[in-house]
């Protein structure tokens, strides 16, 4: 996770994220695109997720496995209903790792199905000077929901 550079440029409250969290687990019914189509709004703000970084299919014999992180911003949704990069108004703090499995193979069908959908916060730390450059890197902390930590 976090490979690549995330932007933010708000910080989520903890009970934003967690009606979110709640509001996309009562959205999933196995679908994998579920945070690729899920927006709510809060007051006048849209919230919807774009993806990050999708990770390529680890093969596993029988079943093959993806995670695909997804970071939460708020749009204007005047001229389209899903967040576009013109109609982006800000980039929250908060990653959600979609983990998927599929089995099946390319000559039939494939099945997926949602293995967990856990929410991250990105924090930033600076690395200290050490043998390179200090430099800051991008971190993924676990976030508690109604008391309780997702992970896998």
């Amino acid at each position: 996770m976090a490979d690549q550079i995330i932007d933010f440029t708000k910080i989520t409250s903890d009970g934003v994220i967690e009606a979110i969290y709640d509001a996309v687990k009562n959205a999933n019914d196995h679908r994998t695109d579920v945070l690729e189509n899920f927006n709510i709004s809060f007051g006048n703000l849209n919230f919807a997720f774009i993806c990050t970084n999708e990770g390529k299919w680890d093969d596993e014999g029988k079943y093959q496995f993806q995670l695909i992180e997804y970071q939460l911003v708020s749009y204007d949704n005047s001229n389209d209903s899903y967040p576009t990069y013109n109609n982006i108004i800000d980039r929250y703090d908060v990653v959600f790792e979609l983990s998927i499995s599929r089995s099946g193979s390319y000559f039939s069908d494939y099945y997926y199905n949602i293995e967990s959908i856990i929410p991250y916060r990105i924090t930033e730390i600076l690395v200290p000077d050490v043998i390179i450059p200090a430099h800051n890197e991008i971190k993924f902390e676990n976030i508690a929901i109604n008391g309780v930590i997702i992970d896998r």
